[in-house]
């Protein structure tokens, strides 16, 4: 995760200011724990899901299945951006709120019935007329009601600002900006010192189109460089250039090759890395329908060798687009299940270890789906794929569909690891910001620490939290209102809270986790069944690899490594029957004090998926 030094802030920025581009930049960062990555979903962009499902189901009966879930998910009460609980259709378009609470779904789609359809789209369309219109002004005259000079409320503040921030990030991908620029624009902007206050993140993500010019670096592989120019000049929006023509426009000067060749896009857009995305996208697209290839090399290294720079600016010189952790690009891909046993300090695996000790024949054939599919340049391939490691490791079938079985399963473990995963992400930062800030938690003594966030190590560091909360609160938010708040919204639970607050958690994530993994397997199924392409694919594709990333890596870790199950049904069927133990007793017990529950608790924290 990238945290900054505080000494890097401009000194007239307030709390609420750091705390407000602190979340956007946590939301944004690809490095990230998954749990604090930006959700897929707002109130608006979930209405314009919600009618494009409805007209496919006109044409594919049996999406109206998955179109009877993801209207279940904007009524939950679990889902926080939902479009029940999204603060600007709350305020300001209640109506469309009561419509959906009012609207049953299993009752006007029994027997797979079309009858209620069409009134149903007819009704969100003309919702969504006015949400388009007024939906982003909305969110900016909620956040100019913000005192962002307040000292006092900053905690009723700051959960206002987290709510607008998770609803404006989906809003502004929605609009075409990447998560790379949000991410890296504000990082530059603390790095130069910059006073970020609201005006001027408004005034540069203001939707409008500025005129940049972009270059991709080609070489000179005749072949390659050949095919290339029949595409680009055929689509017509870019020229073939020779690479010298801009070598004074780098800075230090670049000696190129007099053969090289690059592609020269000059355009108007919001945001030149998404345009860069979007020609990638289509490039590939087109070269692989052109012609049977047995090499698409040219494209591994796309985005390393892509330049952007503002046309008639005084910033004469091309600066690299900045697209790491972004899984359009294969180089950017990260494998779950490889840094997980890497990271495991309990096991004997380093980087650039290989996994060539497997003897179960289906966890290699799902080890074998999941490594093809990090390695495929089309992104629709490599989500198909990703979905094929999932089905074949599941270790048994309990209901009729296999999605069915996906989201019974998976939603399960991973919630159970929920209040586990917020612990161990509360330390890593803290962690983090000690060592970026030179040591300057040393007071409060977390040098004496243990180093690691597991087993025994996690019990030590969770004690520590709980002593002294007021002491630790305060030296947190004086180099980080984001640690602070981190920190007050997962121990205060713990150590004042009753079991109910953890019974949500668990029930948050676990609703949270199986609506992703339908919209995930709608892509899919237009992908495997229809040929579609996926138009907003980052978000879905990062959590499903962390899905069967981490699902391999438990699997590899209990069954081949300590071998503490004797197979893979062995192993989450106990795994299951723990869930549904401690599930139930916090049920049961959801009124009793966690401070007074402590076995419960290290039940709850013995699941670790880190």
């Amino acid at each position: 995760m990238w945290v900054t030094q505080h000494s890097k802030w401009n000194y007239n920025s307030t709390k609420l200011e750091k705390f407000f581009i602190e979340r956007i930049i946590q939301r944004c960062d690809y490095d990230e724990t998954i749990s604090k990555k930006h959700r897929t979903i707002n109130g608006f962009t979930q209405l314009i899901e919600l009618i494009k499902l409805s007209e496919l189901s006109k044409k594919r009966i049996r999406t109206l299945r998955s179109l009877s879930v993801i209207i279940k998910e904007a009524k939950s009460s679990n889902i926080k951006q939902n479009i029940v609980n999204d603060t600007i259709v709350d305020f300001y378009f209640n109506d469309l709120k009561k419509y959906l609470l009012s609207f049953n779904e299993d009752e006007a789609f029994k027997n797979d019935s079309l009858d209620k359809l069409e009134a149903f789209i007819h009704t969100l369309k003309k919702h969504s007329i006015q949400l388009e219109k007024n939906y982003f002004n909305n969110i900016i005259t909620e956040l100019k009601k913000i005192d962002f000079d307040e000292t006092k409320q900053i905690e009723r503040n700051i959960d206002r600002i987290t709510s607008l921030v998770d609803i404006t990030i989906p809003y502004l991908l929605y609009k075409g900006y990447s998560i790379s620029t949000l991410n890296e624009v504000l990082r530059r902007w603390i790095e130069t010192k910059c006073h970020i206050n609201l005006d001027k993140f408004l005034d540069f993500f203001d939707h409008a189109n500025d005129n940049y010019e972009l270059i991709v670096y080609l070489g000179n592989n005749l072949l390659e460089v050949d095919d290339i120019k029949k595409i680009i000049y055929k689509i017509g929006n870019a020229d073939i250039r020779k690479a010298s023509e801009f070598s004074s426009e780098f800075n230090p000067k670049r000696d190129f090759n007099p053969r090289d060749e690059v592609i020269y896009y000059n355009c108007f857009t919001s945001d030149p890395v998404s345009y860069i995305r979007n020609q990638y996208d289509e490039l590939l697209k087109n070269i692989v329908v052109s012609r049977d290839r047995k090499s698409l090399a040219l494209f591994t290294n796309f985005f390393k060798n892509s330049y952007w720079k503002k046309a008639n600016s005084s910033h004469r010189f091309y600066k690299n687009i900045i697209i790491s952790g972004d899984p359009i690009s294969v180089v950017s891909r990260k494998s779950t299940l490889f840094l997980s046993l890497t990271n495991n300090n309990d096991i004997n695996f380093e980087d650039g270890s290989i996994i060539d000790f497997i003897k179960n024949d289906q966890l290699k054939k799902s080890i074998y789906y999941y490594n093809l599919a990090l390695g495929s340049k089309s992104i629709e391939n490599s989500l198909s794929l990703l979905w094929t490691s999932i089905e074949s490791i599941l270790p048994y079938r309990t209901h009729k569909a296999d999605i069915e079985n996906v989201r019974s399963l998976f939603s399960k473990v991973f919630s159970f690891g929920a209040v586990t995963r917020d612990i161990q992400y509360l330390i890593k930062r803290i962690a983090i910001v000690n060592k970026v800030n030179k040591g300057c938690f040393n007071a409060i003594d977390i040098a004496k620490l243990p180093k690691n966030n597991t087993g025994r190590d996690l019990t030590i560091w969770l004690d520590w939290l709980k002593e002294k909360p007021i002491d630790k609160f305060k030296h947190f938010d004086t180099i980080s209102s984001l640690l602070a708040h981190e920190y007050s919204s997962t121990i205060k639970p713990l150590s004042e809270g009753k079991l109910e607050n953890l019974l949500n958690r668990i029930n948050s994530s676990k609703e949270s986790i199986e609506f992703q993994l339908q919209r995930i397997y709608l892509h899919r199924n237009q992908i495997v069944h229809s040929g579609d392409y996926i138009n907003e694919y980052t978000n879905l594709w990062i959590h499903l690899e962390w899905y069967i990333g981490k699902f391999l890596y438990y699997t590899v870790l209990q069954t081949e490594i300590k071998k503490e199950h004797s197979s893979i049904e062995d192993l989450f069927q106990h795994l299951e029957s723990e869930f549904e133990y401690c599930f139930s007793y916090l049920e049961k017990n959801k009124n009793k004090l966690c401070s007074d529950n402590s076995k419960i608790i290290n039940r709850l924290l013995e699941i670790d998926w880190q």
